[in-house]
């Protein structure tokens, strides 16, 4: 149980988590959970969808009730399309792997007030590596309720290129997430 624990935390917190929109990234690259592999994919969102709330359930713990809304929203936000759902999203944007996704740290401290950058501060902890080019990953370092901030951020990157999508609609794929909303509800 500890374990499971452990890992639904670390998914939580770490960079296979999309924090601003909601949703989970395919997998990390890395031992560490910090440098994911940026494409989004259906199948992927409805499985962990299921298990947070699975999880919030058993468990109680209410940033897991957070994650399934979270995960819920970019579902609609992404992937919904005449009542369906598309398959995924690429990881590139421009031919540049999680472009849309990255920060560089000047336009942090632009885009957010003095304040509101110190409370971003002390949630989260800036990524950068040379697979980003200089360009920063966000990862949590406190689970601390920044939606206003995480919203404003969300607000910026919405304006960039986005990825392609796969515009495939799937039945399975569509029934798996039927069946991780039903447990979501419930």
């Amino acid at each position: 149980k500890s374990l499971c624990i452990k890992t639904l935390d670390i998914m939580q917190m770490r960079g296979l988590n999309d924090h601003l929109q909601g949703g989970i990234f395919r997998y990390c690259t890395d031992r560490e959970w910090t440098i994911p592999h940026f494409e989004k994919m259906l199948y992927d969102q409805a499985m962990a969808l299921w298990t947070y709330s699975l999880a919030y359930r058993v468990i109680g713990k209410e940033s897991y009730k957070a994650m399934a809304h979270k995960i819920i929203k970019c579902v609609h936000e992404c992937f919904e399309k005449d009542g369906l759902f598309i398959t995924g999203l690429d990881a590139d944007t421009d031919h540049e792997e999680g472009s849309s996704y990255l920060w560089d740290y000047n336009e942090l401290r632009k885009t957010l007030t003095s304040e509101e950058f110190g409370q971003f501060c002390e949630g989260y902890q800036f990524e950068s590596s040379d697979s980003f080019h200089g360009r920063i990953h966000l990862i949590k370092k406190e689970d601390l309720l920044l939606n206003n901030i995480e919203d404003k951020l969300l607000s910026v990157r919405k304006k960039r290129n986005q990825p392609s999508r796969d515009e495939r609609i799937l039945c399975g794929m569509n029934a798996l997430l039927a069946i991780a909303m039903i447990h979501a509800g419930r």
